[in-house]
């Protein structure tokens, strides 16, 4: 009996025995189905025809093909380079691996769809409305099923916090909605949107209690009759309850050329802060503590204070006390009465050290001066001051202490001007400069170092006099 095709997928069978049959139409073309449909594995879903196939290339055939595929569409697609392309009919079921894809893809008798992945966890109903909402079925989270209900139109689906919404009508008495006052609202408000605008005049306010009501004046200070429009205020008398107009703009205040401190208290003296006559600070003192004088003072003559407590001219010409200033007298000088005249003596400078251990050489100890400062000859008296110097134990030989200076616009440039010897088996210094003075400026430094050390001199303790230049 001649062979048969089947109705599935073109295997033809059914041969009697004895027959031919195994050439064009027979078993060849069927291991040629055979060996492409089991596992099969197409290169992609294609409507294009590939113009240069490789021998069992397979392609499941898309929607209105051309060229050799024209009218197999949905078919699979096999190319053998002896038969050329060959074309089996999808059938409800046939399964096939799309490496373009790398999943499974499964003909359900009218299209190829993809197959869900391997990796999902969560089973959806055997059919589905499209355009309905999903839910979830029991509380696993992997059963969904059709919700019943379409997506609205109006619905928004965010994608982010903030979304511009346009031509989008919100219903507030539905909705919770935040506005931010200082950055979401921009512009003046329409006052036909307080309470329709009733009363709304640039004499009236929008009130609590939701009306338009005129501001009165409700203080309890009394303004003047008339002013100059931008002039400032002043209290007019000690109440504190009436204005009048100062007479003075805003603008015309600071002009001048001293500078007040940041806050003072009522009724403090003022004082300058520098010397620049520019800059003034609340002394702290009130104006009331401060003595006032009874009457009229004369140039030149002591002052006194009466029983009450007020500054008065004491009678006394300070000429009449002998007292009269020596010329060439300077700021922080002091007068001083030698027994028959008053005299000027400058200010001490005294510097002091203290080197615990022993006189070992090139031991350094320095000083730089604050003041202008002289040094006496010979490190001698000043006022009844005289440079010293003792230690703890007796020195073996004759250990010298080199006195250098350096100025202060070359601070490491050290010359010498004096040294201070101590004598072999004693604690008693002797002193020596290089000329009658020595004379230092503000900033210049005096530096002291051992250049005749000792094995036994220790705990020098040391004290220079001078007095401001």
């Amino acid at each position: 009996m001649p062979g048969t095709t089947g109705p599935r997928i073109g295997l033809v069978w059914g041969y009697s025995p004895g027959e031919t049959g195994w050439g064009v139409s027979g078993f060849n073309p069927n291991f040629a189905l055979l060996e492409a449909l089991v596992h099969l594995t197409v290169i992609s879903i294609t409507s294009t025809t590939p113009g240069t196939p490789a021998n069992g290339d397979c392609y499941i055939v898309g929607t209105s093909p051309s060229g050799a595929w024209a009218g197999h569409d949905k078919d699979i697609a096999i190319y053998y380079t002896s038969t050329g392309w060959m074309f089996v009919d999808a059938v409800v079921g046939l399964r096939a691996f799309n490496r373009a894809t790398s999943d499974y893809w499964r003909f359900n008798g009218t299209n190829w769809i993809e197959e869900v992945s391997s990796t999902a966890d969560v089973s959806g109903p055997a059919g589905a409305v499209d355009g309905n909402i999903a839910v979830f079925d029991l509380t696993t989270g992997k059963v969904i099923r059709d919700g019943g209900l379409p997506l609205p139109a109006s619905f928004l689906v965010g994608v982010s916090d903030a979304q511009a919404l346009t031509n989008k009508v919100i219903d507030g008495n539905d909705n919770s909605l935040l506005v931010h006052l200082d950055s979401d609202v921009t512009g003046n408000l329409p006052v036909g949107n307080l309470g329709g605008g009733v009363g709304a005049a640039s004499s009236t306010a929008w009130f609590g209690d939701g009306t338009w009501k005129t501001v009165a004046g409700s203080g309890d200070v009394v303004g003047p009759g008339a002013s100059v429009a931008g002039n400032l205020p002043v209290f007019a008398d000690g109440t504190g309850k009436v204005l009048a107009d100062s007479g003075v703009a805003p603008g015309t205040i600071g002009a001048g050329d001293v500078v007040g401190p940041a806050g003072a208290t009522t009724g403090h003296l003022a004082l300058f802060a520098d010397a620049t006559g520019k800059l003034l600070d609340d002394a702290s003192i009130a104006a009331a503590a401060v003595a006032q004088t009874a009457g009229a003072l004369a140039d030149g003559y002591l002052l006194a204070a009466d029983a009450s407590g007020k500054i008065v001219d004491s009678g006394i010409a300070v000429s009449a006390l002998g007292i009269t200033v020596p010329a060439g007298a300077a700021n922080y000088d002091q007068l001083v009465w030698d027994g028959s005249a008053w005299t000027v003596q400058r200010a001490k400078y005294i510097i002091g050290f203290d080197l615990p251990g022993v006189l070992a050489l090139d031991r350094v100890f320095s000083h730089v001066f604050t003041k202008a400062v002289t040094i006496p000859d010979d490190f001698g008296a000043y006022l009844g001051h005289s440079s010293q110097a003792r230690g703890s134990v007796n020195a073996t030989s004759s250990p010298v202490i080199t006195v250098a200076k350096a100025t202060a616009g070359s601070p490491l440039s050290f010359s010498t001007v004096g040294t201070i010897t101590i004598t072999a088996g004693g604690v008693v210094p002797v002193f020596v400069t290089t000329g009658t003075t020595i004379g230092f400026a503000q900033g210049d430094t005096v530096r002291f170092k051992v250049t005749t050390g000792d094995a036994t001199f220790a705990d020098l303790i040391l004290t220079i006099v001078g007095y401001e230049s």
